[in-house]
């Protein structure tokens, strides 16, 4: 059993022969359950594991995850190897330092609406598969905020890619 939060679990009834794995880390308030239904609609083939971690992942746990996947392989009795790892908010910003860790288990990692803190841009391992999307208009994480993070974790990744999104 995982040591340490929860985590919700979705494994669709077929399960297709190249098996897609989506962790997604929540946001700042709670491990907000509803991303689970709405990564399945966008993505219903694929086992989609979104664990809590307390009030935000911007601290996670990198022995939690494993602990989690772990847990969920015997939970659906198949492997889930290379998972791709997503956050959103400050599950975005806290992925970073666990992708830069973990980076072997995840086939790359995307970050929605925000950006990685000073020091962990400028400790990125250079291997790593990065996306990040943000909003012109995000109202947590300003444009000029991203973009200046941006370059600086292009200095190490220089593979990076970032797409701006029309709207918050």
């Amino acid at each position: 059993q995982p040591t340490s939060g929860h985590y919700f679990l979705y494994r669709p009834v077929t399960l297709p022969e190249k098996l897609t794995c989506i962790v997604f880390l929540h946001g700042y308030g709670g491990n907000f359950q509803f991303y689970t239904w709405v990564l399945k609609e966008e993505f219903p083939d694929a086992v989609i594991l979104t664990p809590s971690w307390g009030i935000s992942w911007d601290r996670g746990s990198t022995t939690y995850l494993r602990d989690m996947l772990a847990d969920a392989e015997r939970r659906t009795g198949v492997p889930l190897r290379n998972p791709w790892l997503m956050g959103i908010s400050a599950g975005g910003r806290g992925g970073f330092p666990i992708y830069n860790q973990m980076s072997d288990l995840f086939q790359g990692y995307v970050c929605i609406a925000n950006a990685p803190e000073t020091s962990v841009a400028r400790s990125l391992r250079t291997d790593l598969r990065i996306l990040m999307l943000n909003g012109t208009d995000d109202d947590m994480v300003p444009l000029s905020i991203a973009r200046q993070q941006v370059q600086l974790a292009k200095r190490r990744v220089p593979t990076l890619r970032y797409q701006e999104i029309e709207g918050n």
